[in-house]
């Protein structure tokens, strides 16, 4: 998938079924695709990061599309409730969600 092709309002998920989506930050919330991992480090407690039991996401647009303004994201999604920006070398671990999920 091509960031470039994106539309609002489009359903995306993780490219690899065993990854998962997690959500970082305090003030600034942002997502990122990566592997469940098991040990529980400090980073992980320092970093109050969430791992997301859901696999679908909404697009949302970008800072200008909603009016958000993150210096290093240009691109949102809805995920659980809460609009978060996506770490940009994330993208390619997600893709478009078939209409058979």
């Amino acid at each position: 998938m091509k960031v470039c092709d994106l539309k609002k309002g489009m359903l995306l998920t993780c490219s690899n079924d065993n990854d998962c989506f997690s959500v970082y930050g305090e003030n600034e919330r942002w997502l990122r695709v990566k592997k469940p991992s098991r040990a529980i480090s400090r980073y992980y407690i320092a970093s109050e990061n969430k791992v997301l039991p859901t696999r679908l996401i909404m697009y949302l647009g970008t800072k200008k599309d909603i009016n958000i303004d993150m210096a290093w994201t240009d691109k949102f999604v809805l995920v659980d409730n809460e609009i978060v920006g996506v770490d940009p070398a994330s993208w390619r671990r997600i893709k478009i969600a078939s209409k058979n999920l």
